[in-house]
């Protein structure tokens, strides 16, 4: 079978022999996760910063009924591993790290329009993480 005969499926594709594509393709797992339902870097279209995820805001009475539906939300969103640490911020790919900064801007959002605002303001100057603010919470 002459060079031109073999199918484009069988032509090796490494990515060590050609540097350009070892970015292209983590820019391509990159691109995957934004439009992977399944993955937890997926933000829908409906998603936004604005958006109030459970229907009564955190009080200094309502935890732990705030705590289980903004639980059931995240879980919703495929967004509770920002909050219980399973999903950690990538180190190796600067795209991946973009995805999950993007991410997490968003759950700190949805979190924030979630709570009283008289608590917001004593929380959001110490908070850049979805983690760390849950565990302000947790603490106070």
């Amino acid at each position: 079978m002459s060079e031109s005969e073999v199918p484009p499926t069988s032509i090796p594709n490494s990515s060590a022999s050609h540097p350009s594509m070892a970015s292209e393709s983590s820019t391509s797992s990159a691109s995957q996760q934004i439009t992977d339902v399944s993955s937890p870097f997926f933000l829908h279209s409906a998603d936004h910063p604005g958006a109030v995820l459970v229907s009564t805001p955190l009080n200094n009475e309502n935890y732990l009924t705030w705590k289980r539906a903004m639980k059931m939300a995240l879980n919703a969103k495929n967004k509770l591993g920002f909050i219980d640490s399973s999903i950690t911020k990538p180190t190796k790919s600067q795209s991946d790290a973009q995805l999950w900064d993007r991410c997490n801007a968003m759950v700190l959002s949805w979190i924030l329009n979630s709570i009283d605002k008289n608590l917001v303001a004593s929380l959001i100057s110490y908070t850049m993480t979805v983690l760390r603010l849950f565990g302000l919470i947790l603490k106070a």
